[in-house]
């Protein structure tokens, strides 16, 4: 709704895709004091109490991937598990059986002026609904290595030279 609704329209236009094709869903039925739920006292009984509407939302739409729209959002819908700051564009297991859960930012930061993260919060966005049509592809095994030696380096540049289609994280 409003600026924040606009925000999220330009990043569903900008990944090349259509408002109507989704469907929104609010944690909480009422607007809360101040617009404020994070730290409120009132926090936890407010979500217990709205639970069941979207709990319903979730039965009867049968979403294969939900987009997290800001911390608070994450929290519930994994339990409690994740965190923006850490799982940010992840998928992730929800509370809902057989559902994953996406976490971007909430276009009201966006718009309290970190548009730095208007890109991100599109690639999420994009990638969330990739993974809705295509699924999720299976995880790849990874393999860290701490403090190499100067040998374990240059063996690993000459398999990347190699292989240029290898992944790279660094």
């Amino acid at each position: 709704m409003g600026k924040a609704g606009q925000v999220l329209e330009k990043a569903l236009r900008t990944a090349g895709l259509k408002r109507s094709d989704y469907n929104l869903s609010n944690l909480l039925r009422c607007q809360p004091p101040d617009n404020e739920l994070r730290g409120a006292s009132y926090e936890y009984a407010a979500l217990a109490h709205c639970r069941q509407y979207l709990n319903d939302v979730v039965a009867e739409r049968k979403p294969k991937i939900i987009v997290a729209l800001g911390e608070l959002p994450l929290r519930e819908l994994t339990a409690g598990r994740a965190t923006q700051s850490e799982h940010r564009g992840f998928v992730l297991p929800s509370i809902y059986e057989g559902v994953n859960v996406v976490g971007t930012f909430h276009p009201s930061r966006i718009l309290r002026g970190d548009w730095k993260l208007f890109g991100i919060f599109t690639h999420d966005i994009r990638r969330a609904d990739s993974f809705a049509r295509r699924g999720v592809p299976p995880r790849r095994p990874t393999s860290y290595l701490h403090n190499p030696t100067t040998e374990q380096i240059r063996d690993y540049i000459a398999r990347l030279q190699a292989n240029a289609a290898l992944p790279v994280s660094y």
